[in-house]
């Protein structure tokens, strides 16, 4: 299968995964943005906390890594949006040279 075959595949289960309302594919820029929110209800002040990874997919990917960046944080401190982004910029370079944009949001 062609790499854009490849990611066109990737693309089209994430939009299965998950609603309009969360996830945001802008195939021509190769951008993908999906809203992260804890799963588990737990304290109320954690129900308030989001953020979206943007995902944005060179033109080699997958041999490229992609990059990854957190948009409109709401909740989160500084040292927790460093740790999460940590923590997806880490699992996208283990995932190096594979299609990894399910893994990067599930980090």
């Amino acid at each position: 299968m062609a790499a854009d075959e490849t990611v066109a595949a990737e693309l089209e289960l994430m939009r299965a995964m998950f609603s309009e309302e969360e996830l945001q594919v802008n195939e021509a820029a190769r951008l993908v943005c999906c809203l992260l929110q804890p799963r588990m209800g737990g304290e109320a002040a954690s129900r308030h906390v989001q953020a979206w990874l943007q995902i944005e997919l060179p033109p080699s990917y997958p041999a490229e890594a992609p990059l990854v960046t957190l948009q409109r944080t709401r909740g989160l401190i500084h040292r927790e949006e460093s740790r999460l982004l940590c923590a997806v910029r880490a699992c996208a370079e283990e995932r190096h040279g594979e299609c990894c944009v399910h893994n990067l949001v599930e980090s």
